[in-house]
């Protein structure tokens, strides 16, 4: 039974990551061109490549801390995202660093309310069914 509810506690993890990047890909996408001024083209690749890299970093802060709070796993997620979507930005884009800095405090600032609301309603909605599932 143990071995099941591992099984799948990690299954529903990974599922929540991959909602969670859906989600993440628009808002970057929208955030690199308003905000950067980039090409279409080049906010696409960074919209696609900086929440997969993210959707991992979120993967992994889930993984190891599955029942801590929610508002600081927001916390630790948003410090670790405003770094990586800096440097992607940069990299793939050409963007300045100093654009590339702003997008990189409001795109994960909006990406922090997702998370959260991601992760407040996949609690509530999973705690009540393990409490009712036999």
């Amino acid at each position: 039974m143990r071995t099941a509810l591992l099984i799948y506690t990690r299954m529903q993890s990974f599922l929540k990551s991959v909602i969670y990047t859906m989600g993440h890909i628009t808002i970057a996408l929208i955030c690199a061109v308003t905000i950067t001024g980039s090409q279409v083209y080049y906010a696409t690749v960074d919209a696609i490549v900086e929440p997969l890299i993210n959707g991992l970093w979120f993967f992994i802060l889930d993984t190891c801390w599955p029942n801590g709070s929610t508002l600081k796993k927001t916390l630790v997620y948003t410090t670790g995202h405003v770094i990586i979507a800096t440097y992607s930005l940069v990299i793939i884009t050409g963007s300045s660093f100093r654009l590339a800095v702003v997008d990189a405090i409001v795109e994960p600032g909006i990406n922090a309310v997702w998370y959260y609301l991601l992760d407040y309603i996949w609690k509530k909605k999973h705690s009540t069914r393990l409490i009712h599932d036999p």
